[in-house]
């Protein structure tokens, strides 16, 4: 009940119209006793950044399964970064902005640490680019997946924050599937991969 009370009130108004009262209001409970389940404001954040962070990786995973080949599926993959950054903005915003609230009542225990879901998405970028690639080429790959995640990720911080309004574009999904295409085509017969170190 308190996730999802929090979550609604994030959804509505961001993490600055979140707070521990706010959250045992929409309960019908009092805040002493959503402080017997949370230490402090930010221990809730870092759960519900948790959900979040599985609910992104699901739907990812559901995204890739719907596409028959690797490129497609990683265009899945890209659009579906995009998509969930956009109709999902303030909790992607609680994802991976760091910064920490401050806690409602002055407690002493340390905030609880937020999850850091970028290796996990890393990761389903370098497994369908392993696919793309000739063999031998592994770590190369690799080096090209961290490329491209950061460059779908840049283009969710646009559409999170509606970076591109002056542009006309709306839908940045054809934008994703873009960056793809132009990067697999770019991969070729892998030239423009780094190359591995000679003792690799």
């Amino acid at each position: 009940m308190a996730l999802e009370a929090a979550e609604a009130l994030i959804d509505d108004a961001g993490m600055a119209g979140m707070s521990m009262r706010q959250v045992a209001r929409a309960m019908g409970y009092s805040a002493g006793n959503l402080y017997l389940l949370y230490r402090n404001q930010d221990e809730l954040l870092a759960a519900i950044a948790d959900r979040t962070a599985d609910m992104l990786l699901e739907h990812l995973r559901r995204c890739a399964a719907d596409a028959p080949a690797a490129q497609l599926q990683l265009k899945a993959i890209a659009c579906g970064c995009v998509e969930f950054a956009g109709i999902n903005a303030n909790r992607w915003r609680l994802l991976f902005e760091r910064a920490q609230s401050t806690p409602e009542w002055d407690r002493p225990e340390p905030a609880m640490t937020r999850r850091s879901v970028e290796p996990e998405l890393y990761a389903l970028f370098r497994e369908q680019l392993r696919a793309l690639v000739p063999a031998g080429t592994a770590q190369a790959a690799d080096a090209a997946a961290l490329a491209l995640w950061s460059s779908i990720h840049g283009l969710c911080v646009l559409a999170v924050n509606d970076g591109l309004s002056w542009s006309g574009h709306t839908d940045y999904r054809p934008l994703a599937e873009l960056i793809v295409q132009s990067f697999v085509r770019g991969l070729g017969g892998t030239p423009a991969l780094p190359r591995p170190p000679a003792d690799a």
